[in-house]
């Protein structure tokens, strides 16, 4: 399957929002003292992050 350039500039834009939105949550589970869950959320935040980089 191939994607054309307007679609690949749609899928990397939302995949950097989802990556931008769950780094945002960290400092919440910060406050909340959730150590587990904020490996959890920079995990995803790399994923999409990285996500985004590697579309063809």
């Amino acid at each position: 399957m191939s994607i054309n350039k307007e679609e690949r500039k749609i899928i990397v834009g939302l995949e950097v929002e989802k990556a931008q939105r769950t780094f945002a949550e960290i400092e919440v589970l910060r406050q909340a003292g959730l150590w587990d869950n904020i490996a959890n959320r920079l995990y995803y935040a790399a994923f999409h992050a990285v996500s985004a980089l590697l579309l063809p």
